[in-house]
Formats: structure tokens, C-alpha cells, sequence
């Protein structure tokens, strides 16, 4: 979808699972794009090769690092070069810039940029990453927090991208790139519908089906599940969600939270003390 999109582009398509690398392949070859480069390999914060047992051959997370040696032999395993950011585009990728990184690593987000932070620094690309509001409260408050000492300002994106429910992504816009898109139609309408909201480390719990969702709440009775980074079978679950969801009448109630225009966030007081 990039590469047909913005074909004066390079992509480059980082993807551990190899059966995924050869369906991209297909897909390209089908649009007849050739400005995509794909690298069977994982990003992290270190180089390293990885052998992992897996019991979900689609799809590799925290939880996989983390319980791999309890998994029996027979589950089929995955082998993948990890690079760092900074190593890449320091070798193969040395004549490039970072303009977008799209970033879905099941919560491996904060590794990643700890592994680019140079190149981050240097290239300020935009950024979007991924996140779990209420089952990953700590691993969420340290990537916002992450973000923000490297200069970014974060804007959830109220539509969920997986399960459960309060998975959502997170635009991350350089605080220096930011006045050249005050101008962007697009930003402003979602900034004014609400489907674009500004979040920190300490506001992001209002976020994404509060307070509902919140520790403790309708739909997150048990709090949040902290082992290994697994959802916990109550905390958002899409059902009790729904629910709720259902016994709302007139505007959702958190577009409380999004009534601004993008523009108006480029020097508006109540919000130009929280990035200093």
C-alpha cells in the first residue's frame, strides 16, 4: 500500500515470519511495485540472531521472548536476524532518510527505538506505534515517556487496531515538524471529530473507552494483566465494551477529549506545557 501510494519512495519492509516476507513479495509483483525492498529480519534494541518456538506461526510478541523455553519441542520455530535502527542506516540503508516508520512489533515498540535513536534524531521521521491503554499500562506510559524526551509529540488514534479492545495506534509527530502541518485538511478534521486526540504519559489512561476500561472499571474488573505483556481475559474485552458502548446515547463520550483542531494545538496554553 505504501510503495502504490508514494511510488518516488523506497519502502522497506522489516518482517520476521517468512511466510509474510513471500506474501508481500506476491503482493508487489501483483501491483507491479518495485520500490519495495523487504528483509526477512526483526528490529530490536541489540544485533542478534533469534531462534523462537512459537505457537502462533502468524505472529511473534513479548510473550514469545519471554516463554519460549517452556514451549514443547514440537512447536514449530522461527529463526531471524535482529538489526538495530542505527545499524541499518548506517550499512545497508547508509544513502537513505527515515521519513515514516510504521511501527507493529506486539509491544517491542520501546526496543526498537532504543535501537534508532541516532537515526531518529538525525532524520525526525514521522512515527506510528502501537499500543495497549489499560492491559499494558507500564510498557505504555515508558514508550509515551520515551517519545517525549526524544522531541515527539503522540496522538492516539481513537479506532481500535486489534485485540482487545483498547488496542490502538499512536501518531508521533516531531515537536519541530509540527507548524508544517497546520495546514493539513486532514489532521484538522480528525483532531476536531475526535478521532485524533493529544495523550501523555499521564493522560493516556482517559483514553480509549475510559472509564469503562480503566483499572478496576466495568470492563477491566481484575486490572490490567502485567506477566509477559498478555492481555488480560476481562481488561477491554470487545464484548463488555460493546455493552457499554451500547448504552451511550448522542456523541461518544470521550470526544470530550478531541474538540481542537490540529491547528489550534501550535501554541495553545493548556496544552504547550505538557513538551517543553
Amino acid at each position: 500500500m505504501y510503495a502504490e501510494r508514494q511510488p518516488h519512495r523506497q519502502v522497506h519492509a522489516v518482517e520476521p515470519l517468512l511466510r509474510n516476507t513471500q506474501l508481500i513479495a506476491r503482493l508487489a509483483q501483483r501491483a507491479r511495485v518495485s520500490n519495495i525492498n523487504i528483509l526477512h529480519a526483526g528490529l530490536g534494541n541489540e544485533t542478534r540472531v533469534v531462534s523462537l518456538a512459537t505457537s502462533n506461526p502468524s505472529m511473534i510478541g513479548v510473550a514469545d521472548f519471554t516463554a519460549s523455553s517452556h514451549v514443547h519441542s514440537s512447536t514449530p520455530t522461527v529463526t531471524f536476524q535482529v538489526h538495530r535502527l542505527d545499524d541499518l542506516f548506517r550499512g545497508a540503508l547508509a544513502n537513505d532518510t527515515l521519513g515514516f516508520l510504521h511501527l507493529d512489533v506486539e509491544g517491542l515498540e520501546l526496543d526498537v527505538i532504543d535501537g534508532g535513536v541516532q537515526t531518529i534524531l538525525r532524520d525526525l521521521p514521522m512515527l506510528t506505534v502501537e499500543i495497549f491503554v489499560h492491559n499494558r499500562p507500564d510498557t505504555t506510559y515508558n514508550l509515551l515517556s520515551r517519545l517525549g524526551q526524544l522531541g515527539y509529540r503522540t496522538f492516539i488514534i481513537e479506532e481500535q487496531c486489534g485485540v482487545p479492545a483498547d488496542c490502538r495506534n499512536v501518531l508521533c509527530v516531531p515537536i519541530r515538524r509540527v507548524p508544517s502541518l497546520r495546514q493539513s485538511a486532514t489532521l484538522d478534521l480528525a483532531q476536531g471529530s475526535g478521532v485524533l486526540q493529544e495523550v501523555t504519559p499521564t493522560n493516556v489512561a482517559s483514553a480509549a473507552y475510559a472509564p469503562v476500561c480503566r483499572s478496576g472499571g466495568q470492563c477491566c474488573p481484575d486490572g490490567p494483566s502485567m506477566p509477559v505483556g498478555r492481555a488480560s481475559p476481562t481488561c477491554c474485552a470487545a464484548r463488555c465494551v460493546q455493552r457499554w458502548l451500547s448504552t451511550l446515547t448522542g456523541a461518544r463520550e470521550n470526544r470530550r477529549y478531541g474538540v481542537y483542531s490540529w491547528s489550534e494545538f501550535e501554541g495553545d496554553p493548556r496544552h504547550g506545557h505538557v513538551f517543553q
